[in-house]
């Protein structure tokens, strides 16, 4: 639970973002509030300071409104709901806020993540006494902070969930779609020396988050664009992720886009030869890319029981919460499409690898935030049949085969318990 570790809290705390002022996604401001909320509150630091990020864009900075009013609130992973302590929060600080930082969290966009370097850089004086995170989306946003800053500490890390804003009375509550990890890269010698575990341990133990530690950030930033595909279709249709999982159309899509997303990866790891390529959804889901595209393609009640099983495939345990990507439709801003689907198209291009669907989505969702009419409301069968009605190989009967061996497994765990009890 937050706030229940003995870890001391450091002096400052700075989370940077790219704000939905500039017409981007609200991906990034609502993961930052998110963790500054869970920081603020739970005591984890006694400073938390929000700053902008602008970029280049410097009538957006000259415009942009003062700090909002409303009170902050998170309703955290855990299902309890967090109130953020004011005074130890401020919303709106300038970038020269992070010299009094012993650690900045950068959650910018990935096409911002360099330039957001190399302004950090010349606000930082003493670089070695601050530790930086780079948390993006993106499977290289860790190697370009690095680059702008290459006298800093630097770890890696990847946000496995997306997070929504919704106003209530005043009150602006941030909410986690999903049960993921931030998962951050495996700590060197180095880095662990340099103070790197005394943050993630406050991160974890006292703000509350729910961390994993892996190898290979840039494999885990792929599983999460690969498991994002799902938002795509969802923010055209504009229901909510348990309705779309619900419609066997929507579920065939998904799957659809998967198969064209792994095909992609499996191929680029093969050119690279060193693995980095390979997607791994550790942070957001227990089965892999290929099992989830099996999961999804069984008969309705077959797919119900697996889906609970693996809690969920990692989508949102928020009934009424529309996806991150349908907000920003709904709200008329520019998505994060480019950097889920529009990552896979390059490189499918890149590769000579066919990714008819993915391509498909990703014009679909550009054409409707193009518009700026909210969401278009085209249904999933209407998505599934505009796609061509994917099929993917072998698929379904591999699902088949899955799903008589996962119904095995359940009556042989009941009849074991029953055995138990008697």
């Amino acid at each position: 639970m937050p706030g229940g570790g003995d870890a001391p809290a450091p002096q400052a705390i700075a989370l940077v973002y790219t704000p939905k002022e500039i017409g981007c996604s609200a991906g990034s401001e609502n993961f930052a509030h998110y963790v500054a909320c869970c920081l603020a509150a739970t005591g984890a630091a006694h400073m938390v300071h929000l700053v902008p990020h602008y970029g280049g864009d410097a009538a957006a900075a000259t415009a942009a409104t003062a700090p909002r009013k409303e009170h902050l609130e998170v309703l955290h992973q855990t299902g309890q709901r967090i109130k953020a302590t004011e005074a130890r929060l401020t919303r709106g600080s300038p970038m020269s806020v992070v010299k009094t930082c012993a650690m900045v969290m950068v959650c910018v966009e990935s096409s911002a993540m360099a330039a957001c370097g190399e302004r950090l850089r010349t606000s930082l004086v003493k670089s070695k006494d601050c530790i930086l995170f780079a948390a993006g989306l993106g499977p290289t946003d860790a190697r370009s902070l690095s680059g702008a800053m290459p006298d800093n500490i630097v770890l890696g890390a990847c946000p496995c969930f997306d997070v929504v804003r919704i106003s209530v009375q005043g009150v602006a509550l941030y909410a986690a779609t999903c049960d993921g990890y931030l998962v951050v890269e495996r700590l060197s010698k180095e880095k662990e020396r340099a103070g790197a575990l005394a943050f993630i341990d406050m991160l974890e133990q006292r703000a509350g988050l729910s961390i994993w530690s892996h190898r290979n950030i840039s494999a885990v930033a792929w599983g999460r664009i690969l498991h994002s595909t799902f938002a795509a279709p969802n923010a055209l249709h504009g229901v909510t992720a348990h309705a779309q999982l619900a419609n066997a159309s929507h579920r065939r899509l998904w799957a659809a886009l998967l198969h064209e997303g792994n095909a992609v990866m499996t191929k680029a790891g093969k050119t690279v030869g060193n693995g980095e390529w390979r997607a791994d959804l550790v942070g957001v889901s227990v089965l892999n890319a290929p099992r989830t595209e099996m999961v999804l393609q069984m008969p309705g009640p077959m797919f119900a029981l697996a889906a609970w099983c693996n809690a969920g495939l990692g989508i949102s345990p928020l009934k009424d919460a529309p996806t991150l990507m349908q907000q920003d439709l709904r709200d008329g801003r520019t998505t994060a499409v480019e950097h889920t689907l529009g990552e896979i198209v390059l490189e499918g291009k890149r590769l000579k690898v066919k990714t008819k669907v993915t391509e498909l989505l990703l014009q679909a969702v550009q054409a409707a935030a193009a518009k700026g009419k909210g969401v278009p409301g085209i249904s999933g069968k209407v998505l599934y049949e505009q796609a061509g009605s994917p099929t993917t190989s072998n698929q379904a009967l591999y699902s088949a085969v899955f799903a008589a061996i996962a119904i095995f497994v359940c009556i042989g765990a009941v009849g074991v318990g029953m055995y138990l009890l008697d």
